[in-house]
């Protein structure tokens, strides 16, 4: 049998994965390979196995943490929301009891307690 060209010699063919097999290749060899590549197949699904089930743990963290993340921005706009609303408390609380003392004035009342103690008007 003839010898196949060399690799980037002009008679080789492109489109053929085997441009030649040693006639003289022993069923052993054969089956070595088989046997090997049958290994080399079962390590790679086993990585990939490996390798999926660590990517539902990494989707699974991820879950956790941006569920996390939405319950703390959560309490964070109610701790705002209460911080504001306060505010707008005692800023109405505020105008009311001015708007109580103007009144009182407009009675002729000059002192009004607030507190415990006398605050003149």
């Amino acid at each position: 049998m003839e010898r196949p060209p060399l690799p980037g010699s002009p008679k080789v063919n492109p489109t053929s994965s085997f441009s030649f097999v040693d006639s003289e290749m022993s069923l052993k060899s054969i089956d070595q390979v088989r046997e090997k590549l049958n290994y080399e197949t079962g390590v790679a699904e086993y990585c990939h196995h490996n390798l999926m089930k660590t990517e539902k743990e990494l989707v699974d963290l991820n879950s956790e943490a941006n569920e996390a993340f939405y319950c703390a921005n959560k309490q964070k706009t109610k701790a705002n929301t209460s911080r504001e609303r306060i505010t707008f408390l005692i800023l109405n609380c505020s105008r009311s009891v001015g708007a109580i003392l103007s009144r009182m004035s407009i009675f002729g009342r000059g002192n009004v307690e607030i507190g415990g103690t006398q605050q003149g008007l």
